[in-house]
């Protein structure tokens, strides 16, 4: 009798007769599944935070939406004795890194109203972000305050003054507006729409207003 064929045998069935969710392994699996229930419920009252364990949601609410690519975009336009000199956000931006400019767009660029925001209550992420960095939001909130607006009107003089050199501008114009673009299935484009989205306007001649 061969011993050792036996013994191999044995080895094996020993091994094929554990159970493949052991402890451990359970534990695992139920340590994810309550981290996936948490950031389900955090992403609901607060939020989705990056990193995340669960896929992005592409609800289709903004690069692509109703068969349509749609992008928001904005031209920077200085009126200088009734004639426009357009530019795009690269050259109006051009002294700032790339990585900041869709936010000095969003949060100074955008139309605002000349009435003071409706104080709402903040959420708690809110809370933590101002305790931590005080004036986290500052500059996006108080947007109508004499500071900024003066802040910003004297940065759009000295945009002026190097893209139309040897011309008084008497105004800027942030024209904003929605494109949604349909394409084929070769990848041509089929159709462009383009919606007018808002302008802020910043008077440049004279004194602050």
């Amino acid at each position: 009798m061969n011993l050792t064929a036996m013994s191999d045998r044995e080895q094996r069935g020993d091994l094929m007769a554990e159970p493949c969710l052991t402890p451990r392994v359970r534990a695992v699996f139920a340590v994810v599944g309550g981290l996936l229930a948490v950031q389900c419920a955090f992403i609901h009252f607060f939020g989705e935070p990056y990193p995340a364990l669960t896929m992005p949601t592409f609800s289709g609410s903004s690069g692509y939406r109703d068969g349509a690519v749609e992008m928001t975009q904005y031209d920077a336009v200085f009126i200088s004795a009734g004639q426009e000199f357009s530019f795009t956000p690269n050259e109006l931006l051009a002294e700032f890194p790339d990585g900041h400019r869709a936010a000095i767009a969003a949060n100074a660029l955008r139309p605002t109203s000349d009435t003071a925001p409706t104080p709402t209550k903040a959420s708690r992420i809110r809370r933590i972000q101002e305790t931590i960095f005080p004036g986290f939001a500052a500059g996006n909130l108080s947007r109508n305050s004499a500071e900024n607006k003066a802040s910003l009107r004297a940065w759009l003089r000295g945009r002026a003054e190097s893209l139309v050199p040897g011309r008084p501008v008497s105004r800027a114009e942030i024209r904003w507006y929605r494109v949604a673009e349909t394409f084929g299935a070769d990848g041509t484009r089929v159709e462009s729409r383009r919606t007018p989205g808002g302008t802020l306007i910043v008077p440049l001649a004279g004194g602050p207003r």
